[in-house]
């Protein structure tokens, strides 16, 4: 049996969010590394600014090293900071 690369279960673990109807998705990792790091106080942001974002928060993306991490769209964005996630919220918003 073939194993995985990490990038390949990411992505598959990503694609589970995928939404059709031109919502954007921001999947927030609540992993213990994460939570740590701070994805708590980054889920709470995107809830306050809802609007044609949809908001999952996931027990795990497996990304531990990158602590804490948002997935846009299926895009993986690592070391999150309160400040990049309002840059992407705000880009999101005007699209």
């Amino acid at each position: 049996m073939k194993r995985e690369a990490p990038l390949e279960k990411i992505e598959r673990r990503l694609a589970r969010f995928r939404d059709p109807q031109g919502v954007h998705t921001m999947v927030v990792c609540m992993g213990k590394d994460c939570v740590h790091a701070g994805s708590r106080r980054l889920a709470n942001l995107l809830h306050d600014a809802k609007g044609r974002i949809r908001v999952v928060k996931t027990e795990c993306l497996g990304c531990c090293s990158i602590a804490p991490a948002v997935a846009e769209d299926e895009h993986l964005m690592g070391c999150v900071t309160v400040a990049r996630l309002k840059s992407e919220v705000d880009r999101l918003s005007r699209s």
